[in-house]
C-alpha cells in the first residue's frame, strides 16, 4: 500500500511538470472608453503597442451621433499594450468572459474569450473586446482564442428552486 502511494504521489509529480504553466495577467476593461470604433470595420484580431498604431482606430469611427465628437483616450504606450479581438454570440443575451495569459516557455500572451450564449432568441451580441494589459515584452507573440458555449440555464433554475 505504501509503495503504490508513492508510485502515485512520483506520477503525479511528473505529469504536472509536463504541463505547461501558464500566469495569468490582469487587464483593464476598454470597451467603454472604445465604443465608438465599430467592430464590424475594425480588423478582427488587434494588437497596438504604439501611438500611430492607436491613432488609426479613429477609421473605423461609428458614425452614430454620440460618436459625432469622439476623441481616443489616452494610453501610455510605453507601459501599456491594447488588445482587441471581435467575437460575437447569437442568444437572448451574450456574455463575454477574457482571461489573458503569459506563456513565457513559448513567448506567447494568450487572450481567451468565452462567449456564453444564453436562451433561442435570434439576436446577435458582438463585441470588440477591448482591453489593456501590461507591455508586451519584445519577441512575444500574441494568440486569440475564442469559444462558444451555450448557457446552462435550466439547471441553474432547478439548483435555485431546490435550494
Amino acid at each position: 500500500m505504501k509503495r503504490s502511494g508513492i508510485t502515485i504521489v512520483v506520477v503525479l509529480v511528473l505529469v504536472t511538470g509536463c504541463i505547461q504553466q501558464e500566469e495569468e495577467i490582469e487587464y483593464s476593461d476598454f470597451n467603454e472608453d472604445l465604443a465608438c470604433i465599430f467592430p464590424l470595420g475594425a480588423p478582427e484580431e488587434v494588437v497596438i503597442t504604439s501611438q500611430e498604431e492607436y491613432e488609426k482606430l479613429l477609421e473605423y469611427t461609428s458614425e452614430s451621433p454620440e460618436c459625432r465628437d469622439f476623441v481616443l483616450p489616452f494610453i501610455d504606450f510605453s507601459e501599456t499594450t491594447l488588445l482587441g479581438k471581435h467575437a460575437y454570440g447569437v442568444g437572448c443575451s451574450t456574455t463575454f468572459v477574457r482571461h489573458v495569459y503569459k506563456d513565457t516557455e513559448n513567448k506567447k500572451i494568450i487572450y481567451s474569450i468565452v462567449v456564453v450564449e444564453e436562451g433561442n432568441c435570434e439576436m446577435m451580441g458582438m463585441s470588440m473586446n477591448w482591453i489593456k494589459i501590461p507591455k508586451i515584452p519584445p519577441g512575444y507573440t500574441v494568440v486569440f482564442e475564442v469559444c462558444k458555449k451555450q448557457a446552462e440555464i435550466f439547471p441553474l433554475m432547478l439548483f435555485q428552486w431546490w435550494s
